[in-house]
């Protein structure tokens, strides 16, 4: 009996599988959809989301970073771009407050109100509590718009077992948690270093 049931069993037919599709939406439904306006942390140039600052060391990413924090706790102006004003998270973490005091000196923000500007130069990795650095931080400030890490690889503390093009995708992928999470711009300084061609 026992094998009966069992032949009955392998006959019976297997059932499909689903294809695979797109799932899409057609150019008149889209056009139909109502979208809240892109919002900008510095107007037509630095719009909320996730971007990666990238260039050679010592070129000045950590100024202009710096810069940009700045004019958005003041709700200044950054070259001619005006700023949208709230809390700025710089994550300096390559520097020591004294060196940040004197750039801040030579942009000549001690004639500004500067307490929305807020700095660390230290931070836990990505794998050890940055996350829940980050989003405690946004609790205590709601009005965050502007966070600036510098640079990505301080918070690396996992290891890389791919390639440094998908390390950097991955690493990206999650910091985009932030941004699906919460509305504000993250901006990820990144060196590039231009490998040697024997």
């Amino acid at each position: 009996m026992n094998n009966q049931n069992t032949a009955a069993a392998s006959a019976k037919p297997q059932t499909a599988a689903a294809p695979k599709t797109f799932t899409t939406i057609d150019g008149n439904s889209l056009m139909a959809q109502e979208y809240e306006p892109l919002q900008f942390s510095i107007d037509k140039i630095l719009p909320h989301g996730i971007f990666i600052f990238a260039g050679s060391p010592k070129v000045g990413k950590s100024w202009l970073t710096l810069d940009m924090c700045r004019a958005i706790a003041t709700g200044g102006k950054l070259w001619d771009f005006a700023a949208t004003q709230g809390e700025a998270l710089y994550l300096a973490l390559e520097d020591k407050y004294n060196r940040l005091q004197g750039r801040l000196l030579q942009m000549k923000a001690e004639s500004q109100d500067i307490s929305r500007l807020h700095m660390a130069t230290a931070s836990f990795g990505m794998e050890s509590g940055l996350f829940e650095q980050i989003h405690n931080f946004i609790a205590a400030y709601p009005a965050t718009n502007f966070i600036a890490i510098d640079t990505l690889e301080k918070i690396r503390d996992g290891g890389r077992d791919r390639d440094i093009y998908s390390c950097d995708y991955n690493d990206m992928n999650k910091l985009r948690e932030i941004t699906d999470r919460h509305r504000l711009t993250l901006l990820v300084v990144h060196h590039t270093r231009k490998m040697y061609d024997p």
